[in-house]
């Protein structure tokens, strides 16, 4: 797995730990892509699902065409 794919999505868990970063639809898009790019189907997943459930936001068309 590429350097900066990891590098993104520990940025990421370091963001949720913290009690002043939000992750926004934005921030999404980029742990997405990713995963898309680096093939983790199943991460992906897991943060789409997140990103609805936990963060309740509704992906945008964009997101969508980019993460399916």
């Amino acid at each position: 797995m590429n350097g900066l794919v990891t590098k993104s999505l520990d940025m990421f868990s370091e963001m949720e730990a913290s009690d002043t970063a939000v992750p926004n639809e934005i921030t999404f898009t980029g742990v997405l892509s990713a995963c898309r790019h680096a093939g983790l189907v199943e991460e992906g997943r897991y943060f789409f699902k997140l990103m609805q459930n936990k963060y309740q936001i509704v992906p945008k068309h964009q997101t969508l065409w980019m993460y399916g």
